[in-house]
């Protein structure tokens, strides 16, 4: 059962492809000039894939200093956490806090505040430890590690740089917070990849196994899954861990937005893609995790789930059996785009916004870009969102299924003003198909995050936290 919404109300809609990773770590880079003509080897901080898990490249791309992430002098600013000698300032927690609740949905109280702030502070003292790591390995971070980040978030939502460098000044956000993020994440990648790349090891036996599973079960359920993990190392942070679970999941519940909130706060690979795990299958998950999912209905999010090292919330996007196309997951990205206009307002102002709406849809050819145009017109860009076909009534579906990139949903009367939706995007469904090179990633991959999930693990346990 896929739930169903309307096309003109898509802006609390959760748990879509498109809003995956909305504003993870997109960030303006400032760069120390002392490191402008820098040229180092590095290897890739990509995500590994069967050809390209060892690939050393040369980049001329100029390095990046985590201490020129920095707004405001040290002195100036109060201290919130020492982690062995650095320092997470006030102004840290403070404005990662504005982004959480400027991206996730989050009514910004001061009981909110309180609730999330713990698992903030948890979240820079994991990336201050990363970031420590990386600098005592001597990992680079250059330019284009940091604009792989803002490349896949612009294109995903359909903005450029000066769209986020907008949306952060409206919020009063400092660049800054996005940066230390992308500046942590990059150097954790290029890390793990380095260091433990090459020592993860798939037979053939392996892989053909796990394909010829996959194979058999193809008549068995399959989970689209969004995930959100948050560990923990001792008997005490598990209790800590625990109530912030709840918080979160109480959040998702009551319509926080799932990927910002996996975002800031997972401590799963998955984390830079909003938590999304894509299509699994059962035997893919830890039984815990297997016994819960069973349970929930599509478009809904778990209690917390407790598991060896942490603890897991699960957002079951869809269900499906079998392994054919079905034109109702079809997926269509979405502009949901808004000329204001008064509800008593008279014939001549909407005569005057129909005009200015059919200036943009003569106008109109793909999302790319838009932004501006949208701007000029006065009218605002109320979101992007991914929707399937299956989760509209059957009228709004056939008219989505006529539509292709590029083409609109004619524009209709609101008490907000006229409103249109544009089409950026269509994916048609192709089934779920199964390759042994997909195998051997996701084999890989999973290695690789309990790797990185130990390997953390022991670096906090040896570092000297001093919380104020």
């Amino acid at each position: 059962m896929i739930k169903k919404v309307n096309i003109y109300s898509l802006i609390s809609l959760q748990c879509q492809r498109a809003l995956l990773v909305r504003f993870l770590i997109c960030a303006l880079v400032s760069i120390a000039p002392e490191y402008a003509n820098a040229q180092v080897q590095l290897e890739t901080g990509t995500q590994p894939t069967t050809e390209s898990r060892s690939t050393v490249i040369q980049s001329t791309s100029p390095t990046v200093s985590p201490d020129s992430l920095t707004s405001l002098p040290r002195e100036e600013q109060g201290i919130a956490v020492i982690v062995n000698d650095k320092l997470i300032s006030d102004y840290d927690v403070e404005q990662r806090l504005k982004l959480i609740f400027a991206t996730a949905a989050l009514e910004h109280t001061p009981e909110n505040e309180e609730r999330i702030r713990d698992q903030v502070v948890r979240s820079l003292i994991n990336e201050q430890i990363k970031i420590q790591e990386g600098s005592r390995l001597e990992v680079s971070i250059n330019v284009d590690d940091l604009n792989e980040y803002i490349d896949r978030i612009a294109n995903q939502n359909d903005m450029d740089t000066e769209g986020l460098l907008d949306f952060l000044e409206r919020k009063e956000i400092d660049p800054q917070t996005l940066q230390h993020q992308a500046y942590a994440n990059a150097t954790w990648d290029k890390l793990l990849i380095g260091r433990f790349g090459s020592d993860i090891a798939l037979s053939d036996n392996e892989i053909n196994e796990q394909y010829q599973r996959m194979q058999k079960a193809f008549d068995k359920p399959r989970y689209q899954l969004g995930e959100i993990f948050l560990a923990f190392d001792n008997a005490r942070e598990s209790t800590i861990v625990a109530q912030t679970a709840r918080r979160l999941s109480q959040e998702l519940q009551r319509g926080a937005s799932f990927p910002a909130i996996a975002a800031r706060f997972s401590e799963s690979p998955t984390a830079a893609q909003g938590g999304n795990l894509g299509w699994i299958q059962e035997d893919q998950l830890a039984p815990e995790l297997t016994r819960v999912i069973r349970t929930m209905r599509p478009n809904s999010i778990s209690a917390p789930i407790r598991a060896s090292d942490g603890y897991y919330i699960l957002a079951l996007i869809d269900k499906t059996i079998g392994n054919e196309a079905d034109a109702q997951r079809n997926q269509f990205r979405l502009m949901h785009v808004l000329a204001p206009l008064e509800a008593d307002a008279s014939r001549a102002d909407v005569i005057l916004a129909q005009n200015r709406i059919n200036s943009l849809l003569e106008r109109f050819t793909s999302c790319e870009n838009i932004a501006p145009l949208i701007e000029d017109l006065n009218f605002q860009i109320d979101s992007v969102n991914t929707i399937m076909a299956g989760q509209v009534d059957d009228r709004q579906q056939a008219i989505l299924q006529s539509k292709n990139a590029g083409d609109i949903i004619p524009p209709q009367r609101s008490p907000r003003g006229i409103e249109v939706v544009l089409v950026c995007d269509r994916q048609n469904d192709t089934g779920i198909a199964v390759t042994r090179d997909m195998i051997e990633d996701d084999l890989y991959n999973r290695e690789l995050e309990m790797v990185a999930r130990r390997y953390l693990r022991d670096l906090r346990r040896s570092a000297v936290v001093d919380i104020r």
